[in-house]
């Protein structure tokens, strides 16, 4: 893959938000590599965008995916997915949940301010990045 800033253990994906802003992010394989081969099949994936508190923003898939690896601490930037409700996450912050989640990655971009700016209603594309 000479020239993509993907690999085979790490892909690049973008958050796409209201058609607009896009942020850079990065699915790791090894992380929970049975739910990221879903996600990656089942792209472009699109959803309103929710807020929970200021931990996590969220929107709801129709993936069905059981727990891997599942995890309930998470640093600011990680994204994850959520067996028991379907949904995609991408931490706002360092959060201790009571939920365990599948961790899929993290932001590249350390300028998370777009992602806590959203309001309820707001829709976010995931998608295969396009710069190669």
């Amino acid at each position: 893959m000479s020239g993509s800033n993907s690999s085979v253990s790490r892909i690049s994906i973008e958050l796409v938000i209201n058609g607009v802003d896009i942020l850079p992010a990065q699915l790791v394989r090894h992380l929970s590599p049975l739910t990221i081969r879903k996600i990656i099949n089942s792209m472009p994936i699109s959803g309103i965008l929710h807020k929970f508190g200021d931990s996590f923003i969220y929107f709801q898939t129709d993936i069905k995916m059981g727990s891997e690896k599942s995890i309930g601490q998470f640093k600011k930037g990680d994204i994850a997915f959520s067996p028991q409700s379907s949904i995609f996450c991408i931490f706002l912050r360092d959060s201790i949940t009571a939920q365990k989640f599948n961790l899929v990655g993290h932001m590249i971009s350390s300028n998370l301010d777009i992602l806590s700016s959203i309001k309820m209603g707001d829709q976010m594309t995931l998608r295969k990045s396009e710069i190669f």
